[in-house]
């Protein structure tokens, strides 16, 4: 089996041919992966900021509840030091 320099020279340019068809697949694999997980992460990322919405509106709510509390709290004070006077 031997091989002639000639038929050496010409396996050259297909391996090359191959080697680049291989390193474009996997470069468009890559690519392809990359952006379902950037897909995937902006959706997790929405869908967190839903949540930290609805929290905060939940907190807006609660500040309201307890500034009334308060307003109401602090009249009846008035009203008890008023009494006492």
């Amino acid at each position: 089996m031997l091989i002639t320099a000639a038929e050496q020279s010409a396996d050259w340019p297909e391996a090359a041919i191959v080697i680049a068809g291989i390193a474009l697949v996997g470069g468009v694999l890559i690519v392809a992966v990359w952006q379902a997980l950037a897909t995937a992460r902006a959706r997790m990322t929405g869908a967190h900021e839903a949540e930290l919405r609805a929290l905060a509106d939940e907190v807006r709510a609660a500040q309201a509840r307890t500034a009334t509390a308060l307003e109401a709290l602090r009249d009846e004070l008035r009203a008890q030091r008023e009494e006492e006077r």
